[in-house]
């Protein structure tokens, strides 16, 4: 992954099938990615990486923050609403009552099914804690 300009910085934005990067300065898209047709999605920044996952498919995707470029795709456990929450090394995806851990290569390191209420949950460690709002 390309090392993060600190003078460039972008709002990541994923909406009707798609994630892109909008330069902050200057409101022009710096990058953007076809990501599937399902207007729901989950995002996570954390340094270099854009993590994304739909509704619809079991994908957890990361993407480049700098670039677009995919790094990688891997497979969470369940589909349904997404949570993701990344804490140092790993990577969390709570979905549909399981909780899938993952390193910051996407290699899956354990799932706990069972672990988490099916709907709304909130999940997290100190000072990180995700909450997926209330769906229509």
């Amino acid at each position: 992954m390309e090392t993060i300009d600190p003078w460039r910085a972008y709002l990541i934005v994923g909406a009707v099938g798609e994630v892109k990067a909008i330069d902050v300065r200057t409101g022009t898209v710096a990058w953007r990615v076809k990501h599937g047709e399902d207007l729901n999605m989950d995002l996570a920044i954390d340094g270099p990486r854009v993590l994304v996952a739909q509704r619809n498919d079991l994908n957890l995707t990361c993407y480049d923050y700098a670039t677009g470029q995919l790094a990688w795709v891997s497979h969470t456990s369940e589909t349904g609403r997404a949570q993701i929450v990344v804490d140092g090394p790993q990577i969390y995806c709570a979905r549909a009552g399981t909780i899938d851990c993952f390193g910051l290569d996407g290699r899956l390191h354990w799932s706990a099914r069972g672990s988490v209420a099916i709907d709304q949950v909130a999940f997290g460690f100190a000072g990180n804690v995700r909450q997926v709002d209330k769906t229509h």
